[in-house]
């Protein structure tokens, strides 16, 4: 599967006009090194008009699409440490043949995000030729614990610490008589 989204990826990054956003192709499999997490490499890094980085992920399975979100975020942060630009200055378009498993998490992203994000629904036929893209317009979703807007990352430089951590984070929930978490 991974050899087919990179065939779509090659077309689209080929063929930028098709998302009518006027892009420019930076690179595919464009590298990021990361300090505080695993490397990243972006599908599609593009520019817009105004300047913005376009973050273009491509999913082609239900089982990939699942990721997408994840993704999307580790290379919007990324993006933003790289370049040490604004968060105003990253966009992130997902495009996937497959929408069943990623449509809620997409569109609570839409929904509850600060970044901007665009879905397409891509169709293409047995030779990968494109058939159609259209805009995956978001579903309403409730605002509510999906995605919390304060995150915090604890890292653990040996298992001694994480577990010290672990035993910390477990107190803390219970002594707020938390236990949803």
């Amino acid at each position: 599967m991974k050899q087919t989204e990179d065939k779509i990826r090659d077309i689209l990054a080929n063929n930028l006009e098709v998302f009518g956003l006027n892009l420019e192709l930076i690179s595919t499999e464009y590298f990021i090194p990361q300090k505080n997490t695993t490397r990243s490499f972006i599908d599609i890094l593009a520019r817009d008009n105004d300047n913005n980085y376009i973050i273009i992920e491509v999913k082609r399975s239900n089982q990939s699409a699942r990721e997408a979100i994840h993704e999307i975020y580790k290379y919007i942060e990324a993006v933003i440490d790289h370049f040490r630009i604004s968060p105003e200055e990253v966009k992130a378009i997902i495009v996937s043949t497959e929408w069943k498993e990623l449509y809620v998490p997409f569109s609570a992203f839409v929904n509850e995000s600060k970044n901007t994000i665009i879905g397409f629904d891509l169709s293409v036929d047995d030779k990968l030729t494109i058939k159609d893209l259209v805009i995956v317009k978001p579903c309403n979703t409730k605002n509510g614990r999906l995605f919390s807007p304060i995150h915090d990352c604890s890292l653990y430089y040996n298992e001694t610490n994480l577990s010290k951590g672990i035993e910390s984070h477990l107190n803390i929930y219970k002594e707020k008589n938390i236990d949803d978490f």
